[in-house]
């Protein structure tokens, strides 16, 4: 697996469709930060593709950036890994955010089973 780095987290690629985030500890992600993540995935993904948020770390989304996330057209599942409740609530807020944009979207405990609904997400 290839690991990138950007100014707040560090992006793993698992495969020609599905990247791995995984955001600093402690920041808040602001609008100039979602810009650079936008673009960096479509520079990465030549079609469409999956991602998986793995919010092992604290953070927070500036107001602006709620509503930024997610735009790119070709972002066709999200899946987000939590380690526990607190953080599921967390990542529920931003993902009532994405559900506007009909983007599927689900909430895991484990990882592997994240990457599985991902791919099957995908593939379909």
């Amino acid at each position: 697996m290839n690991e990138f780095r950007l100014s707040f987290c560090k992006l793993v690629i698992i495969s020609d469709i599905i990247t791995e985030t995984i955001v600093d500890d402690k920041i808040e992600i602001n609008n100039a930060m979602i810009r650079e993540y936008h673009n960096w995935l479509a520079k990465q993904h030549d079609g469409d593709f999956g991602i998986l948020i793995n919010k092992v770390n604290h953070y927070s989304y500036s107001f602006d950036a709620q509503l930024e996330i997610g735009t790119i057209d070709r972002i066709k599942a999200i899946a987000v890994v939590v380690p526990d409740k607190s953080r599921e609530i967390a990542a529920e807020t931003i993902l009532n955010s994405i559900i506007r944009k009909n983007i599927p979207h689900r909430i895991f405990y484990d990882r592997n089973e994240a990457i599985n609904w991902l791919n099957q997400t995908l593939n379909v």
